[in-house]
This record gives C-alpha cells, structure tokens and sequence, in this order.
C-alpha cells in the first residue's frame, strides 16, 4: 500500500514537473511572439528585438527534448537503519522515468 501511495506522489510529482515544462515552453514561444511582431522606431529597436529574438530561440531549442525522459534523482533510506549505524554509505543509482 505505502509503495502505491509512493508511485502515486512520484506520477504527480512528474505531472508538475512536465506541466511545468510545457509553461516554461509557452512562455518562450510568447516572447519569441512578441518580438516578431514589436513596433521597431529605431535601431536601437532592432537591436533589442534581435536580442529578445535570440534569447527566445535559445530557450525553445534547450527546452526541446522531444522524446527524451525526464530524469529526476530519489535516495532512499531505511530510518531504522539510520539511527543504528556506525557509518552511511549511500547508493545512487540513475533512472529514467517516462509518462
């Protein structure tokens, strides 16, 4: 049962997170948007709108990961354990998690 309610928070846990993910994206998508059609007075204008341009791009191609998996960390331990030991050793591993 508590291994269930584990799952459960880690699927939520990853649900934010990709909901985070699709914002961040949304976000960037509105700022490349933006400068694309921003009044230009000046060069000083296209200069900025170049820059916001750039940065809009940059961001969209770091956050395109395709079908790439998150990855996120987790270190488990036993409390039990804990108290009663004399020396820690912890055990990394890696794991991907897909939705």
């Amino acid at each position: 049962m508590a291994h269930e309610r584990e799952v459960g928070e880690e699927q939520a846990f990853l649900d934010r997170a990709l909901m985070a993910l699709d914002h961040m994206r949304d976000e960037a998508r509105s700022l490349r948007d933006s400068a694309a059609v921003a009044n230009m007075r000046g060069a000083g204008d296209l200069v900025e709108r170049d820059v916001v341009m750039g940065t809009a791009l940059h961001r969209l191609d770091q956050l395109a990961i395709g079908d790439q998996p998150l990855f996120f960390g987790r270190i488990d331990y036993n409390p039990t354990h804990w108290a009663r030991a004399t020396s820690i050793t912890w055990v990394v591993s890696r794991s991907q998690t897909t939705s």
